[in-house]
């Protein structure tokens, strides 16, 4: 029996035990993690808490009426009730004029006034850069790049941990060469048979595989604060789930309360503990749900036909592909989603960016073979109201559904329309159902009946249009089983006030020839008016998804201010809008004129648009009622976007701001939205009157347009990458655009911005 190489074998064992050792301090390290940024949190909250109490007026400490002599203070030079705080009573004792029983009121005010103050505050991400912020940023970028590393760390951990401790075991039962030779038959073969394993292990891919998870979590834990903030402004979604994460660790007993029961909205205690229990199974899935998106898709997956009517922008979308993924995961391969055709493409792009899912498109020529394909393989249907009859057609009679979900479910509220028949067939075959509306439905109550009978008959019967409504407890308790509804200003009080999101309008015949006429004559502006340029209003799919946008904020309570660079596409916009409308705000106005608009504007009923020209109004404006915003197509210069929404998006909003970019797909909307992308920084240093910038600009435009050609004649690659429905990629960014050519829609002495 050959003697094993005692000293190879024992330095091959370190490594292994020490890269062991290492994993399972790298996993422990979660803790540590979570606790510098709670600290870094707390101290966020605390600096923005200290901004409030230095915006307040020494007056505040007499709201109690304990009788402080404001003036006093004011005569010793301070101006707020910041500037109090942290003092000690001997020094506030030593002001003129307080004395002992005033100082002692001032702290005990202060002390009142602090608690409500902090109670009232929210640790809250913003872009400026703030020593809380930054610290907070950076602590959050290590949670959420740690957190894969630290998945991957244990599973190596769990995986070698024990063929590591055997191997020792057995390679350590002798020694060292003396002990070899007064060792039994069985000790020696023991010692042999460890030190293959030990030799195994040592070339096999643990210590690679775990070096590099050392290495990443090491360069993770150094990151600069630099590069933790500009990773927070290219994807802020992360930061801002993992600082819901932590918020009930930064906070008190009651607001963990009250965001629990905020969360649950008005669903018993008890069927909330059983969806709060309901295991979700997300593995695949590339999105981090906030507490209150967990238990939306937990109460649809627990309920099994449910309307979930949170408000737009809680992300009902994520809530019901999370779900679809669990069931997926659990065995499930059927999928349908119902939608308005304005919204087909943001489904296909959402399918595909944040679930293991395969979407296929039920539309035009592919409506024959992605039938066949979702009824042989699975995946997910996505369809159209207007194509759902035709896709069902062509489906197998035995053919079922694992869960359908319809988009803008009040889109079916009336049983007698053909799409509502349509809905109720493929509803009939599904095991489980999720209607999702944003829009109100709490006082129209025979309506919300009329959806509520597609999940529970039962429940439906129990609703009696004339005597029920929303704000009867009775009314609430009976809908639960089935309905979930959670306000924006009631579970994003941890998140920030700005949400972004590119709305695609599906291209039709008619647009796609009006702006081929434009695409064959190089008409690089022309282009950039698709959807709105030689299109009749009801050809406008762009148009028709700005209705709905408008439509659904009004309900909702909310104004909207639209931008465009184009004076025709307002027109087009305002024409269809009709009174809903004020007039527009462009570079003919004078100042005064334009504040005239904006203080009717403020005063005016929700629902209420306001139309701009991003040039002429995209700066210096201050319109805080407004939270939405509408963007008619991507812009040139990133500096124009930034400033148009930071008009709504500003100090003094108090709702949070939702933010629209129109694009058509497959056009050059989405060529200059990927471009702007890449392209920031360029754009920033070089997007001047620069020489340089108006040579490169003409060279971009030139590129986009060829870009374009190629495209619609069949020789080039899209703008939009392969989404498993597109036989087409995405075209390399071109390089700077500029442009100074006057433009006629922008008015006589306007010219086109440099850009």
């Amino acid at each position: 029996m050959k003697k094993p190489d005692f000293k190879k074998t024992a330095s091959e064992l370190k490594a292994l035990s020490d890269r062991d050792r290492a994993l399972k301090e790298l996993i422990n390290s979660e803790k540590s993690l979570q606790d510098t940024a709670c600290q870094a949190l707390k101290k966020l909250r605390l600096e923005a808490a200290l901004k409030s109490l230095k915006e307040m007026p020494l007056q505040a400490l007499n709201a109690s009426k304990q009788g402080i002599r404001i003036s006093a203070l004011e005569a010793a030079g301070f101006s707020n009730v910041g500037e109090l705080v942290g003092m000690k009573l001997s020094d506030i004792e030593r002001i003129k004029g307080i004395g002992g029983s005033g100082a002692q009121a001032i702290k005990t005010t202060l002390k009142e006034i602090e608690d409500t103050v902090y109670g009232n505050t929210k640790a809250r991400l913003s872009a400026s850069e703030s020593p809380g912020s930054i610290a907070s940023i950076s602590a959050l970028y290590k949670i959420i790049h740690a957190e894969p590393l630290l998945k991957k760390a244990a599973e190596l951990y769990s995986k070698y941990h024990t063929p590591i401790e055997k191997a020792a075991q057995n390679a350590q039962a002798i020694k060292n060469t003396f002990f070899w030779f007064f060792s039994s038959n069985n000790k020696k073969e023991q010692a042999v048979n460890g030190e293959k394993k030990v030799n195994a292990l040592f070339t096999g891919s643990f210590l690679p595989e775990a070096d590099n998870l050392i290495k990443l979590h090491r360069e993770c834990l150094s990151v600069k604060d630099e590069a933790a903030f500009s990773d927070f402004k290219e994807r802020p979604a992360f930061y801002y789930s993992a600082l819901e994460a932590l918020s009930e660790k930064i906070s008190s007993i009651k607001e963990i309360a009250d965001i629990r029961e905020k969360i649950k909205s008005d669903v018993p205690e008890e069927l909330a503990k059983e969806v709060e229990s309901y295991e979700l199974s997300l593995d695949g899935f590339k999105a981090s749900l906030r507490p209150y998106q967990a238990f939306g898709a937990r109460y649809a997956l627990h309920q099994q036909r449910v309307l979930l009517g949170d408000e737009m922008g809680l992300g009902k979308t994520v809530q019901a592909l999370a779900t679809m993924q669990d069931l997926y995961n659990k065995g499930k391969r059927r999928f349908v989603v119902i939608c308005p055709a304005s919204v087909l493409i943001n489904w296909v792009r959402e399918i595909g960016s944040f679930s293991s899912l395969t979407p296929l498109l039920i539309r035009d020529d592919k409506i024959a073979d992605n039938s066949r394909e979702w009824s042989k393989s699975g995946g997910i249907a996505v369809v159209n109201f207007e194509g759902l009859q035709k896709f069902l057609d062509l489906l197998p009679a035995e053919t079922k559904a694992d869960m359908t979900v319809v988009d803008e479910a009040h889109y079916i509220k009336n049983p007698a329309a053909k799409r509502t028949k349509a809905a109720s067939t493929v509803l009939n075959f599904s095991e489980n159902i999720l209607l999702m509306s944003g829009t109100p439905l709490e006082n129209r109550i025979e309506e919300m009946k009329n959806l509520i009978s597609m999940l529970d008959s039962g429940i439906a019967k129990k609703i009696q249009s004339t005597e029920d409504s929303w704000s009867g407890e009775g009314f609430r308790k009976k809908i639960a089983p089935v309905y979930l509804r959670r306000n924006r200003e009631d579970v994003l009080t941890e998140l920030p006030e700005l949400i972004e999101k590119d709305e695609i309008c599906p291209v039709n015949s008619a647009e796609k020839e009006a702006y081929k006429k434009d695409l064959d004559a190089g008409d690089f502006m022309g282009m950039r008016q698709v959807s709105f340029k030689n299109v009749a209003n009801e050809s406008s799919s762009k148009l028709k998804r700005i209705l709905e946008l408008c439509e659904e904020a009004g309900e909702q309570g909310r104004k909207i201010l639209i931008f465009s660079f184009f004076k025709n596409t307002l027109l087009m916009v305002k024409s269809a809008l009709g009174d809903r409308t004020l007039k527009t705000i462009d570079g003919s106005l004078s100042s005064a004129e334009r504040q005239e608009i904006l203080d009717e504007f403020t005063k005016s009923k929700p629902g209420t648009v306001l139309l701009s020209q991003i040039v002429a109004g995209g700066t210096g404006l201050n319109v805080q009622a407004a939270s939405v915003v509408i963007l008619c197509e991507p812009q040139i210069k990133p500096s124009l976007e930034t400033q148009a929404i930071a008009r709504s998006y500003r100090m003094g909003q108090l709702n949070s701001v939702l933010v629209y970019r129109m694009m058509s797909d497959d056009t050059i909307d989405e060529y200059i939205r990927n471009m702007l992308k890449e392209k920031q920084e360029i754009f920033d240093k070089f997007a001047d009157d620069s020489e340089m910038a108006d040579v490169a600009g003409k060279n971009w435009i030139t590129e986009a347009v060829k870009e374009q050609q190629k495209i619609f004649s069949g020789e080039g690659p899209a703008a939009i990458p392969n989404l498993g429905v597109s036989d087409k990629s995405t075209p390399a960014a071109g390089t700077l655009c500029t442009g100074s050519d006057t433009n006629p829609d922008l008015g006589s002495s306007e010219k086109a911005p440099v850009v």
